[in-house]
């Protein structure tokens, strides 16, 4: 998906936030992601399935370009943005699987250690 509001924004420092509303109950399951920009819902959209793992390292959290492998084929790496980023903020919030599912994690984790599809 391609989030994104209908207008360009206009000049000046904006507050965009990113949330993915995770379904939870394992790897890989669906959400909700919404963008919005100044406290205000630009867009929304439902995803069926997310990524049913950890990334491997080299595809880390680019902030403000994206130096490996490209979101999706409409632009080339980097890709970097012009403008000024002040503040970056993460949060994962709490992990959403059950106890059973921990050892199945850390496989998860290893496998992306080791760069492993």
């Amino acid at each position: 998906f391609r989030w994104q509001g209908a207008t360009a924004l206009s000049p000046g420092s904006h507050k965009l936030v990113f949330s993915f509303a995770y379904d939870g109950g394992g790897f890989g399951k669906g959400g909700v992601g919404t963008l919005s920009v100044d406290g205000k819902t630009v867009d929304s959209h439902r995803i069926d399935k997310s990524i049913p793992g950890t990334m491997p390292w080299f595809e880390g959290l680019d902030i403000g370009a994206d130096y490996s492998t490209p979101v999706d084929a409409n632009y080339k790496v980097p890709f970097a943005f012009t403008g000024s980023i002040s503040q970056v903020v993460f949060n994962t919030g709490a992990m959403k699987i059950s106890k059973a599912q921990i050892p199945e994690f850390y496989q998860r984790l290893f496998a992306a250690a080791m760069g492993i599809q």
